[in-house]
């Protein structure tokens, strides 16, 4: 697995609500949390512009394993950022297909009510690359097709136009892009979330796991 983590923000759009039993909306998401088949111009800490593609299959292990992937808040990880964790994860052809559940706290709460209200308007992903030997398509965007899910994030600014929360309801089921757009100081936030994901990483390493 590489060291380096990605981040790639999308953009919600639509949400669909199941009430609970008690009437109020549910605490899980459905999202669509990346697309594939689509080139995207993008841009990682200290590199150049380039063009990336994912591919269905590319999160498997994701799939297999989804309480291992964290429901976050812009990346960070203190207290008020950990809203929740992934219950399932699909591969459809249109893109990863994600459910959310979200924690009951102040700040779940919260996180719920910026979504509703179209406050947070976007889904982004850390994640690392499995593969060791980069592949192109033959217009020359890389190609994801082996990753590790680190986390996914509730985030405020759109990218992927076709990255969309789908639904809010009470309890998971088995079924359940334009440019990026940075905000603040890209490089010092991703130089951030790269460390803490080497920390991961070598965590990983001496439990034998990567």
């Amino acid at each position: 697995m590489s060291d380096e983590l990605h981040v790639r923000t999308f953009s919600l759009e639509t949400l669909e609500r199941e009430a609970a039993a008690d009437g109020s909306p549910g605490r899980v998401i459905d999202a669509r949390c990346v697309p594939y088949g689509v080139e995207t111009l993008v841009r990682d800490v200290g590199s150049d512009p380039y063009l990336e593609v994912f591919h269905p299959g590319a999160f498997k292990r994701a799939v297999r394993a989804p309480s291992r992937v964290s429901f976050r808040y812009r990346h960070q990880i203190g207290l008020a950022d950990e809203l929740g964790r992934a219950v399932s994860f699909a591969e459809r052809d249109d893109g990863l297909h994600g459910a959310f559940s979200v924690v009951r706290s102040v700040f779940g709460d919260h996180a719920l009510s910026l979504v509703d209200e179209g406050i947070v308007g976007g889904v982004s992903i850390g994640y690392a690359v499995l593969t060791k030997r980069a592949k192109y398509t033959s217009s020359g965007a890389i190609i994801r097709d082996a990753c590790h899910l680190e986390e996914v994030s509730l985030v405020p600014s759109p990218a992927y136009e076709t990255a969309v929360v789908t639904g809010r309801r009470t309890a998971p089921h088995d079924d359940p892009a334009q440019r990026v757009e940075w905000t603040g100081d890209a490089d010092e936030w991703l130089q951030e979330r790269r460390e803490a994901h080497e920390a991961q990483v070598e965590r990983l390493r001496a439990l034998g796991l990567v």
